[in-house]
């Protein structure tokens, strides 16, 4: 888009090219040669000298840090989203006439030449003119389109590429007074208030803006007042692009949508995906914040550079970077041609230097497109010739125009490095699975022949009948020709997959036109080895017999056919103009009844019978087993996700390995791992027993479980590296454990087992170190052990000792009860929950919940005083905003201070003011029984709906447990599909016993919203269906009736009628209950029957 132009070689074209005007090689005797001796050491002396003091400058200016940008929101708002719609009626108008009349001279030249000047060399270059001339006038999508088309030389002709690569330089420019007004509306200052020195005409003019010269006052440099960075080049945004260039896409998507209807072709992304690109594109603050990014990445790389920016000059539409030394790539290799051409006599060293300078940059750039793609998952998404910088004088590389970046989504990160790891060592069935796993097309995939059309495409490209066998591989046309058989079958391919795809397209074309002998797909392996943890191997697949034949017999007919490929995949991207570009043609769908085929994934999971099972688990250190059956639907929910894990694990080297076996097939290994249900999940490690796998069922989830068995827990580490092993842990907000004792001891086993008990410790962070005493140490007298504490009050202790007895139970209650202090900062359920503090011994956990400092302080005045004398119970204060769940606490609005106590199952608020009296008599009558419990409550809409009495958490009490009514109460949640069902039969309940009269006896139907409300009872399923009788208060919860039996009118009203306390003396009309019910019901069935 833009570029900077340095000062370097400014003779270079005015005296005739590169060497300016060479009069050829002389000949030197060898008198001169050591009369020259002396001179030519103290000039390898003082270069050596010059080289130091640059990369010392170099280093310096590299550790400078600038203000960081932030992220701008990835929210997307249509540049005239407020318009109405007649004026966006009339811009589309005004904006599609003036295309149709651009581009008019380039169609009528077009059917000219085709039509009369095939062989002529003037139809063809009016042509050329027309093309350059109407993709100029056109604006700034059908610029960057030409941008990229310029850089693929393997894909059209010379002539071609030569007319295109004009518009990296010549867009046309605005006038240098409209950069000043917009300096002076975004940055708030006149030129002459910022920049000491500011360059009128524009070094460079590209599609969406303009880059001017400049050098910032000293009071405005970059790294702050007075600072160094001062000279800069200022990007400045064409007035008007952002309205143009987005009316092009929309006309553009209009032409999609008619090819949609009525030729049947599709694009394989969404519209709001591809309008995000465009709006990164035209927004200068993601260009900062990226090249920010980037720079961050390569940070200490001495040959790969990006321009710093700072916040302080940065806007949508202004950006103001660091001022680059170098020349565009485009014009040094101009600059040899030229050379080549004047001086015949240097022909030869000519193209030695062009050769080496070429190999040079092709694998600088090669290595920062991968680093970017495998290493970092953060890519440059435009990465031509046109914006990167050379410097020969110190061989380094800067990236500019960074407005485009793509990564892959982290779960497809590792999928996409097997996928991109088998498409270049040629292993089509791993290509087409996975290309399976990233379609997210609808249609039916013939899966048979669409392996046979990928192993054809790789027969030709990579087998040993291919048209170069000694030549490298063109990935760029091979991509191309499995982007078209996607498209032949319909298939749509995930957006981030697509648009890294066709970035690797663009640097490969970048590479390749640098270093044509240089194959991409062979060395893109070692990256994806070494970033990626794939075992690596390159081979070229020997090709199917009757593909061979076919190769060679219609070798002309497949060179037509990938020019037809080239060519129609490029009119989409004209139209399209993205960096997602992989395009979907739709065919007719896939025959239904042709089975795909579903395959295993051998790299990653592994199939497991009776036979290989104990000698699979002695080839790998750690391993998790699933146990399942083909038919459990819980089985089959859970293989993706699996499968996920499994791919991550392997992509990133780890040693633990994940396996699965059918126990309905073998029954052995299932009966001898006490299988009891589907799936179940047995992790080995070390030839230890198994331990049953208790974690997530998302790939995430298992990923990371997995993860942590395969760190050490305890970290062995010397007695003089004690401190600093404290001092980090407790930088980092962790509690920090250390053990001094003797190898192989008993009191080493008990710490360890120990500290493996908290790999999944969710309450608090905990480190572990052990400290190995001498051979001659007692392994009882000396083995010691402390715990040091992060972030204490003056009321407890840094650091304490284990005084108790060394066993590995005895040690994780020591520990946990030491991440407790006697006022804790923050709230975790894992931590002071019920069940969390009943462990330690606590009676229960008292919070502090404050809204502001103010709060914060009367809450932590209050448990100083408190805290110190209650010490069975468990002390913390939280920032509200900090809470995730703020129900579990029973927090209420309209205060800025409270206090929360939970004991048990139920919690307390304190509702007497914030006093040291009222707080210890609320925990006394906890204790005591006394203590009314808070639940929460929703506001009731109306007393009954449908007749069934609505209850909440504020009236349960009130109603279910009066003493003088049966409440027969459903317990439901809204969303529940079960108690949907329910509704209608329980509304007919409720108006029964009215009708019977039943309600005036006491007989209440009831329900409770259990989502939105909470009482006595403790629900763990839906609908739960209890009926409370009408017996004292204090035996209602204990002579409560389940009902567990069909949830049907004619058994539940049984159930009221047997059951209800109020209905013992009632005679029942026919038909209600059970006396006229059994024998009722069953002639009513028989004649239905009948």
């Amino acid at each position: 888009m833009l570029r900077q132009c340095s000062r370097v070689w400014p003779w270079s074209r005015a005296r005739g090219g590169l060497f300016g005007r060479s009069r050829g090689f002389a000949l030197v005797n060898q008198s001169r040669i050591h009369r020259l001796r002396p001179l030519a050491i103290g000039a390898v002396g003082a270069a050596t000298a010059t080289a130091y003091t640059a990369y010392t400058l170099w280093r310096r200016e590299d550790e400078i840090e600038l203000p960081a940008v932030p992220e701008p929101t990835p929210t997307f708002k249509h540049p005239y989203e407020t318009w109405p719609w007649y004026q966006k009626a009339w811009f589309a108008f005004k904006r599609s006439v003036f295309l149709a009349w651009v581009f008019a001279p380039f169609m009528c030249a077009s059917t000219l030449l085709m039509l009369f000047g095939k062989e002529s060399e003037n139809w063809r270059e009016i042509w050329l003119q027309q093309m350059l001339a109407c993709t100029q006038r056109a604006g700034a999508a059908f610029q960057k389109f030409g941008q990229w088309l310029s850089m693929r030389p393997d894909m059209f002709p010379p002539d071609v590429i030569v007319v295109l690569s004009k518009l990296r330089a010549d867009a046309p420019a605005h006038p240098g007074v409209v950069s000043r007004r917009k300096l002076k509306e975004h940055l708030g200052k006149d030129v002459e208030e910022l920049f000491d020195e500011f360059q009128e005409e524009p070094i460079a003019s590209g599609s969406v803006g303009q880059v001017h010269r400049a050098r910032l006052r000293a009071e405005h440099a970059l790294d702050g007042p007075g600072g160094n960075l001062r000279d800069v080049a200022v990007k400045i945004q064409h007035p008007g692009v952002i309205d143009s260039a987005f009316m092009d896409l929309n006309i553009v998507w209009k032409v999609v949508e008619f090819s949609e209807n009525f030729l049947h072709m599709t694009v394989p992304f969404d519209r709001s995906d591809f309008d995000a690109v465009i709006q990164a594109q035209m927004d200068f603050t993601r260009e900062a914040f990226n090249l920010q990014r980037f720079a961050k990445n390569f940070k200490g790389e001495r040959r790969i550079r990006f321009p710093k920016v700072s916040s302080r000059f940065v806007t949508p539409e202004v950006l103001v970077e660091t001022w680059e030394s170098g020349e565009i790539i485009s014009n040094i290799m101009e600059d040899f041609d030229n050379a080549k051409a004047k001086c015949q006599e240097a022909v030869t060293a000519l193209e030695e230097k062009k050769r080496t300078v070429q190999g040079k940059l092709s694998k600088i750039l090669y290595d920062m497109s991968m680093k970017m793609m495998v290493r970092d998952n953060f890519v440059h998404g435009d990465l031509h010739g046109g914006n990167i910088l050379y410097s020969m004088s110190d061989d380094h590389v800067t990236v500019l125009d960074c407005g485009i970046a793509t990564s892959l989504d982290k779960r497809t990160f590792a999928p996409f490095g097997v996928f991109l790891h088998a498409l270049c060592s040629g292993q089509t069935d791993t290509v087409v699975e996975y290309l399976q796993r990233f379609n997210e097309a609808n249609l039916v995939v013939n899966t048979k022949q669409l392996k046979s059309d990928i192993q054809a495409t790789m027969d030709k490209y990579m087998g040993p009948f291919r048209m170069n066998p000694q030549g490298p591989l063109n990935a760029a046309d091979m991509f191309g020709e499995v982007m078209f058989t996607l498209q032949r079958h319909g298939m749509l391919l995930k957006g981030d997959v697509a648009s890294t795809l066709f970035t690797i397209s663009i640097s490969e074309g970048l590479v390749r036109q640098l270093d044509p002998s240089f194959d991409v797909a062979e060395q893109a392996l070692p990256y994806i080895t070494k970033y990626m943890g794939m075992k690596t191997y390159f081979s070229r697949p020997e090709s199917l017999p009757e593909l061979r034949r076919k190769i060679c017999r219609e070798a002309h007919e497949m060179l037509l056919v990938s020019a037809a490929v080239r060519w129609s995949l490029l009119v989409f991207l004209s139209l399209l103009l993205s960096s997602l570009l992989d395009l979907g043609y739709s065919s007719d769908e896939a025959d239904p009844d042709e089975d795909d085929e579903d395959e295993d994934f051998p790299e990653s999971v592994y199939t497991l019978k009776d036979g290989t099972f104990d000698d699979f688990l002695k080839g790998h250190e750690r391993a998790l087993v699933e146990f399942y059956a083909p038919w459990c639907g819980h089985c089959q929910k859970l293989e993706p996700e699996y499968n996920q894990a499994a791919d991550a694990l392997r992509m990133e080297g780890a040693k633990t390995v994940l396996a699965k076996v059918d126990a309905t097939v073998e029954k052995a290994l299932a009966e001898r791992f006490e299988v009891k249900s589907f799936p179940t999940l047995k992790y080995f490690a070390s030839g230890g027993d198994p331990i049953e796998y208790d974690g997530p069922r998302q790939a995430d989830g298992i990923a990371e479980w997995l993860r942590k068995r395969e760190k050490p827990v305890v970290e062995e580490i010397a007695n003089s590296e004690v401190d600093a092993f404290i001092e980090k842990g407790l930088g980092s907000g962790a509690y920090v454990v250390v053990a001094h004792v003797k190898k192989k001891s008993a009191r080493a086993k008990a710490f360890f087992k120990a500290a493996q008990t908290f790999v999944d410790y969710k309450a608090d962070k905990i480190r572990f170190a052990a400290v190995w005493l001498e051979k001659s140490a007692d392994p009882k007298k000396d083995a010691l052990m402390a715990m040091s504490c992060p972030d204490v009050s003056d009321l407890d202790p840094k650091k304490f000792d284990f005084s108790g007895s060394w066993t590995d139970g005895a040690i994780q209650k020591w520990v946990v009860s030491g991440t407790y202090p006697t006022i804790g900062q923050g709230f975790k359920v894992e931590k002071y929950g019920a069940e969390a503090v009943r462990d330690v011994g606590a009676k229960g956990a008292v919070v502090g919940i404050y809204e502001n400092d103010e709060a914060a302080k009367t809450v932590t005045e209050l448990f100083t005083k408190v805290a110190p004398k209650e010490k069975d119970w468990r002390f913390t204060a939280v920032l509200r905003s900090s809470l995730e769940t703020p129900d579990v606490l029973g927090v209420r609005g309209e205060v800025s201070a409270q206090i929360t106590v939970l004991h048990g199952e139920k919690k307390y608020v304190l509702k007497e003011g914030l006093s040291e009296e009222a707080l210890k008599k609320l925990l006394a009558d906890i204790l005591a029984k006394k203590a009314k419990p808070h639940y929460k409550s929703a506001a009731a809409p109306q007393a009954t709906e449908d007749g069934v009495t609505i209850l909440t958490g504020d009236t349960f009490e009130q109603i279910a447990m009066d003493s003088k009514k049966d409440v027969f109460v459903e317990f439901y949640a809204p969303w529940c599909g079960h108690c949907q069902k329910l509704a209608p039969v329980w509304s007919e309940l409720a108006k029964k016993v009215e009708k019977q009269g039943f309600a005036k006896k006491g007989v209440v139907v009831a329900k409770m919203d259990v989502t939105e409300n909470e009482c006595e009872e403790q629900i763990t399923g839906y609908p739960s269906l209890i009926l409370h009788p009408a017996v004292k208060k204090e035996k209602k919860m204990r002579q409560k009736l389940i009902y567990g039996g069909q949830r049907e009118f004619d058994p539940l009203m049984d159930f009221v009628v047997e059951n209800s306390v109020n209905l013992e003396d009632v005679e029942m009309a026919d038909s209600v209950g059970k006396q006229a019910s059994l024998v009722d019901r069953e002639r009513k069935k028989k004649k239905k029957e009948l």
